[in-house]
């Protein structure tokens, strides 16, 4: 079973929506605009998860961790890849193949591609070697963004330009 919370998280627009099946965060969603339906996240969450809601809790703030995350159905390379990328400077931005090596820059977009904890593990720093301003970002979140009736790509490029202002920029 599983339950829900939100609130704001950090200086972010919008809130952040973690998912937890037994106490435990098994994906994260960002869903950055003010007016949101609810009901229709929910939806969402039962199908993409396969299972019911439980409970459903606004908080004031949230704050979660990379600790707080549950990485028990994630490979272990995908692991290694969001801890390097857990510990990038924010506010800047990687390329795929410097991540992990040039020879799993596909792997590391892959692995971007299907990152159950955006936000916390920081997909939207990593991008290809053009620096263009679209990146992957996971499918949940092409699908509240589609819920909010915004394109994917409209979606991809406004929230990586979000998330990396939002950050502190050490030189």
């Amino acid at each position: 079973m599983l339950t829900l919370e939100y609130a704001r998280y950090g200086n972010l627009p919008g809130y952040l929506f973690t998912v937890k099946d037994n106490g435990r965060i098994v994906g994260i969603l960002p869903c950055f605009c003010e007016n949101f339906d609810i009901e229709r996240v929910k939806e969402y969450v039962r199908a993409e998860y396969k299972k019911d809601i439980v409970s459903l809790a606004k908080r004031e703030r949230m704050e979660v961790s990379f600790a707080d995350l549950d990485f028990s159905e994630i490979s272990a390379f995908r692991r290694r890849v969001y801890t390097k990328l857990v510990h990038s400077v924010p506010g800047r931005t990687v390329y795929y193949g410097d991540l992990m090596g040039a020879r799993f820059a596909r792997a590391v977009g892959n692995a971007m591609k299907s990152n159950p904890f955006p936000v916390i593990v920081p997909c939207h720093r990593v991008t290809g070697k053009c620096n263009s301003d679209h990146f992957t970002i996971p499918c949940h979140s092409y699908r509240l963004c589609a819920l909010d009736g915004i394109d994917e790509y409209k979606c991809s490029s406004r929230i990586k330009k979000i998330l990396l202002e939002s950050e502190p920029v050490y030189e």
